[in-house]
């Protein structure tokens, strides 16, 4: 007698299906981060770039290099330590404060983090001189909430005649 042994059938049409409904799952609870970058205020674009002259004494200049070494006003500094006051010094003893430029230049070796330090060290000298000029904190000047008609009122009084001038390039 011949006995032969018949394998049975995977039914395989159902496979794609599966497959589908797996990738469907995968790609529905997956969430994907989303890197928001820097919140700066950029001018409206112009085809013709306006031609402002500057004088060198109404910039501050801050160079950072390819080592992330600064260089401010012409002067290798090996740290951060004072840069906010110096900013500040500037910007308060210039005779036309509208006119006063924060100048940050950097290389393109140098670091994303030496870039927002500096940059951070810029603000934070406006916010204090802005704070300053209202008679608050830098942390309460920070927390003023523009939505508020008196706070926005504070605040327009604070920058009233202060530019925030950073300027930013590579």
């Amino acid at each position: 007698m011949n006995l032969h042994r018949l394998t049975p059938d995977v039914p395989t049409s159902s496979m794609a299906d599966i497959a589908f409904l797996l990738l469907t799952f995968f790609l529905v609870t997956t969430t994907l981060t989303e890197h928001k970058g820097l919140p700066l205020l950029l001018p409206e674009w112009q085809h013709e770039r306006p031609i402002v002259t500057q004088h060198d004494r109404d910039i501050y200049s801050i160079m950072i290099n390819r080592d992330n070494a600064l260089l401010v006003e012409g002067e290798r500094r090996e740290s951060m330590n004072g840069l906010r006051d110096d900013i500040k010094h500037f910007l308060l003893h210039h005779p036309h404060p509208a006119k006063a430029v924060v100048s940050i230049k950097t290389d393109r070796g140098a670091t994303y983090e030496a870039f927002i330090q500096v940059l951070d060290e810029a603000e934070a000298a406006y916010v204090e001189i802005y704070a300053q000029r209202c008679q608050l904190s830098p942390e309460a000047f920070r927390r003023l909430d523009l939505t508020r008609a008196n706070d926005k009122r504070v605040y327009d009084r604070a920058r009233a005649g202060w530019p925030k001038n950073i300027s930013l390039a590579h």
